[in-house]
C-alpha cells in the first residue's frame, strides 16, 4: 500500500511504483488468490484520492460531519498518473480493466506497456474510478 501525499513524485512498495499527479492519494495492490503478486494471473488496484457524499459538510474543526453526511451521488476525485508493475513472473503481457463500484467493466480495458523490466499503464484518464482489475497474461508461474 502507498497513502500520502505522493503527487509528483515516484513512490515504490513490492511489485507497484507509482508516479501520480494527484496531491494526496492511497493505493493498494492485491491477488485475486492466494499467491503472491508476482506469481499471480488477476489483481486488484484500488487507487482512491478525496471521495464524499454529494453536500457533505465538515464542522469547522473539520473533526466531524456534524448533521451533513449529505447524500448521492458519491463524489470522487481520481487518481491520475502512471503505475508500473515489476517481478510479474512469466508476464507476457498486462492489461488493467476500470471498474465500478459493483466490480463490473467500466470503459476500455487498456494494455501496459513494457519497458525496463515492468509494465506501465496510465490510471485516471477514462472512467471515473477507484478500481481497477489488472489481468496478466502468462503470469502466475510458480518457481
Amino acid at each position: 500500500m502507498l497513502l500520502g501525499y505522493l503527487g509528483g513524485r515516484t513512490a515504490s512498495v513490492g511489485s507497484l511504483t507509482v508516479e501520480v499527479d494527484t496531491p494526496f492519494s492511497a493505493l493498494v495492490l492485491v491477488s485475486l488468490d492466494d499467491r503472491p503478486v508476482s506469481h499471480t494471473e488477476r489483481l486488484i488496484l484500488g487507487a482512491a484520492a478525496r471521495v464524499a457524499n454529494d453536500g457533505m459538510a465538515w464542522d469547522e474543526a473539520r473533526k466531524s460531519l456534524g448533521e451533513r453526511f449529505g447524500g448521492p451521488p458519491t463524489l470522487i476525485e481520481p487518481v491520475v498518473g502512471r503505475i508500473t508493475l515489476i517481478g510479474l513472473a512469466g508476464a507476457t503481457g498486462v492489461r488493467i480493466q476500470p471498474l465500478d463500484a459493483a466490480g463490473l467493466p467500466l470503459g476500455e480495458e487498456a494494455p501496459a506497456e513494457y519497458s525496463d523490466g515492468g509494465w506501465s499503464v496510465d490510471v485516471g484518464q477514462g472512467p471515473v474510478t477507484v478500481w481497477y482489475l489488472v489481468t496478466v497474461e502468462g503470469g502466475g508461474r510458480r518457481t
